[in-house]
């Protein structure tokens, strides 16, 4: 079971926006152990003897979700935080209120944490993935109709914008993290818009 002492943070955001970046940086600068959805329906299809895409682990995603409910993912990572013995640790590709909230029943400090990028900026990080803007656009609608990741995102705690370079994005990191951790030890939950 994971310990209540433990200070989450969960990565939300629309594909190509940057949350897996963010969560190698909060790694790397600030400790934290990283997880992500992910990489989690990579390990299943190769355990499955397939070999993983964007494709299959969607495909993947959405029949855990079918079979096992919407809080599936959140339940998988949970598993493979459970064998970590850290203080930190982000989660990085809840696309579900479930996921969300299921993860904050685990862990009393969680905070969500949407990382928000122009749709133009979104659309040249796909075209450098192989993607184009339809395909982009697809992926947003169903993790929209499918899985409720606008819901999902209006969960956040707090913002972080990445349109504007690297330095600009980790000062952004660095600050949402900072008043996280500030407001942790005051037990304060400050909702976005609240």
């Amino acid at each position: 079971m994971p310990s209540s002492r433990v200070f989450a943070i969960v990565l939300v955001a629309w594909a190509r926006a940057g949350k897996d970046t963010a969560g190698r940086y909060l790694q790397k600068k600030w400790g934290f152990a990283r997880i992500t959805f992910s990489n989690l329906l990579k390990a299943e299809l190769r355990s499955r003897g397939q070999t993983p895409s964007k494709a299959r682990m969607m495909e993947l995603g959405n029949e855990l979700r079918k079979k096992f409910g919407a809080g599936v993912m959140a339940e998988l990572a949970l598993d493979a935080a459970s064998r970590l013995k850290v203080a930190r640790i982000v989660f990085s590709g809840a696309r579900s209120p479930a996921e969300i909230t299921r993860l904050r029943k685990a862990y009393r400090d969680t905070r969500v944490l949407e990382i928000r990028a122009s749709i133009e900026n979104r659309v040249k990080r796909a075209a450098r993935a192989g993607w184009s803007p339809a395909d982009l656009r697809a992926r947003d609608q169903n993790d929209d109709r499918q899985k409720g990741l606008g819901r999902t995102i209006r969960m956040a705690d707090a913002v972080v914008e990445n349109d504007s370079g690297t330095r600009r994005f980790h000062a952004a990191l660095d600050q949402a993290v900072g008043a996280f951790l500030k407001s942790r030890r005051g037990n304060v939950r400050a909702r976005r818009g609240a």
